[in-house]
């Protein structure tokens, strides 16, 4: 009797203690990057506007990647999503570029190259400690069965010991309650923002671009703020407008932008690629807020870059955004022989719903195309047009580039 006693008692401390011990943790990451020098310069940038984040390194197929993950922590994922989506709300945020948030679970800070021990997934990390401690469990349990004799005086003193193991899991939860609080002031100044600002961001990072001119005929000149922005005044009159983008190290583009009211009504947004040394063909999708989800594909006989799959030997996904806008960006180092490349938009957002709905046609998508350092050629989505994916165009094996712009029911 005693005896049982004892070993109940016992699995219960070892339980409480070794959940507490090794309990999961949830995160908002917010963003994501392959160069481990632009995941730390973003955690920097965050820090000193007053959003606490570190760097972590994370493996995915193969490839490793750095996410830049903000401080606070949830012992729940319910509270890690409030927060999550309190940071979308969050003015600094999106006029530093950063909208596209989500959770991830225990992730293990990152200190740079210098950093000596080499760290693995989550998933292979909680497998050797559980291993751990079915060990240690096992070396306690026999340990209680030869001393029947001595079960009052010891064992009935444990039982207060598990009562504090439930308070560190506990702790976090209450920060997300001032969360809601300033929600409604928030949102609404996002909204208003949006309506004349006009943004010019990083094609192959997503991030702002400080300093680029941006010439507006009939409008005037101006130079973006540190956040990437420039504000159009109210006063605009109802037309589009051809505008021209430029800075030092940036490939010149040019965009339309139509006002209504006061407000941009389509392509509130152009993203800009760096100049390179080297041969490339570089294409770039911008569209507007919503669907928020847009996928570029390239797809050849016997390659394919996506989200799925983000390099191979002679194509790169740059960049993949999620939270509407853009850029989605690809680039070709090299056409191959035999090979005929098809590029396309898909609306992942309405995968599962109705592949009939003109949300990808009403969406401003825009797909710019660089061949080595000049802009080559704007293809732009024909509006008002049911479907969910849109083939815009082919490149043969020779390098020419032959339009299709055509929207299909397809899904992916």
């Amino acid at each position: 009797m005693i005896s049982s006693i004892k070993k109940t008692f016992l699995a219960v401390f070892v339980t409480l203690f070794t959940s507490a011990l090794f309990a999961e943790s949830y995160s908002v990451c917010l963003a994501s990057f392959k160069n481990e020098e632009t995941a730390f310069s973003s955690a920097e940038l965050l820090n000193k506007t007053g959003c606490p984040s570190f760097v972590s390194r994370f493996s995915e197929n193969g490839e490793t990647l750095f996410r830049v993950v903000n401080s606070k922590s949830f012992s729940r994922i319910e509270d890690a999503r409030l927060y999550r989506d309190r940071l979308l709300m969050d003015k600094t945020l999106f006029t530093l570029g950063f909208s596209d948030f989500w959770v991830v679970k225990n992730p293990l800070p990152f200190a740079g190259k210098k950093e000596a021990q080499e760290e693995t997934e989550i998933e292979t990390v909680k497998t050797e400690i559980n291993l751990n401690i079915d060990v240690k469990v096992a070396l306690i349990e026999p340990k209680a069965e030869p001393e029947p004799e001595s079960v009052q005086e010891t064992e009935p003193e444990p039982v207060p010991a598990p009562e504090p193991v439930p308070e560190p899991q506990s702790e976090p939860v209450p920060e997300p309650e001032p969360l809601p609080e300033p929600e409604p002031e928030e949102e609404e100044e996002v909204l208003e923002l949006k309506e004349n600002w006009f943004y010019v961001k990083d094609a192959d990072t997503g991030v702002p671009v400080p300093g680029a001119q941006v010439v507006i005929e009939g409008l005037g000149t101006f130079v973006t703020e540190e956040s990437g922005f420039i504000i159009i005044s109210s006063d605009a009159k109802d037309t589009v407008y051809r505008a021209e983008v430029s800075k030092k190290g940036y490939i010149s583009t040019d965009t339309l932008i139509s006002i209504k009211d006061g407000s941009i009504i389509s392509e509130p947004m152009i993203s800009i690629p760096p100049v390179v040394d080297y041969d490339r063909i570089k294409i770039v999708l911008d569209w507007g807020e919503k669907p928020q989800d847009l996928d570029a594909h390239l797809d050849s006989q016997t390659e394919q870059i996506s989200f799925k799959s983000m390099t191979n030997s002679n194509m790169t996904l740059d960049h993949d955004a999620k939270r509407g806008f853009g850029p989605e960006t690809i680039t070709i180092r090299e056409i191959k022989k035999g090979e005929r490349y098809s590029y396309s938009v898909f609306n992942f957002s309405d995968k599962y719903g109705s592949t009939k709905n003109k949300n990808l046609s009403n969406s401003s998508a825009r797909v710019t195309v660089y061949i080595n350092n000049s802009l080559y050629k704007t293809f732009r989505i024909k509006p008002n047009t049911p479907g969910i994916n849109w083939h815009v165009f082919d490149i043969t094996d020779s390098g020419k580039i032959i339009e299709i712009n055509k929207i299909t029911a397809d899904k992916r």
